[in-house]
Formats: C-alpha cells, structure tokens, sequence
C-alpha cells in the first residue's frame, strides 16, 4: 500500500507530499486501532484517502486548465483571474505565502 502524494498522484510543484503522508500515516494508524478487521480498516481508509485527493486533484486540473488551456473558455478564464489578483492581493493565498515567505501586504 502506497501512502502520501506518491499514491495520490498530487502534482508535487505544491510541495504536499510530506504533509499528505502524514496525513495518510494518521488517518490510517486511528482507523487500524479502531477496528480489529483491518481489511475493513484499510477498505474505509482508502474511500476517505480518495475523498480529500480528489480536492487536490481537482485544484491540479483547475490550474492546469488555467495556465495551458486553449480557447475562448481558457481566455475568459485567465482574464477573469488577472482581474481577481488586481481586485484581492492575497489571491495567491497559502502558494504566495510558501512562495514568497510573508504575507502579501508586505510584498
């Protein structure tokens, strides 16, 4: 059994994957102490496990589609996020805090 983003297929330029393993090692250890079936354990495991990648999964296709995206939608799109960033410095959010260090009222 893979654990962490190596078993999710998160896109690793987010630098999640030590946070996702040790997600992973916690919410698999709580279920195995739980249930004494671990087959069963391991079964519930990996439904919860596809229920938060998928998150992380879909942010991965969101800023895929963003950045290489062709056509009239893709356009619309990155013109409707240029506008966000003007609108709300903090757009970048946690990528802008990892990025640049601190916070972005101090950039």
């Amino acid at each position: 059994m893979l654990i962490g983003d190596a078993a999710g297929s998160a896109d690793p330029r987010h630098w999640l994957g030590t946070c996702l393993f040790f997600c992973d090692v916690r919410q698999l250890s709580e279920l195995l102490r739980a249930d004494r079936d671990w087959r069963s354990a391991i079964g519930e495991f990996a439904v919860q496990r596809r229920r938060y990648y998928e998150v992380i999964r879909e942010r991965d296709r969101w800023e895929c589609e963003l950045k290489f995206g062709n056509g009239e939608a893709a356009d619309r799109a990155r013109e409707g996020h240029k506008q966000a960033a003007l609108d709300d410095p903090a757009l970048g959010g946690f990528d802008l805090l990892e990025a640049r260090g601190r916070t972005p009222d101090v950039l």
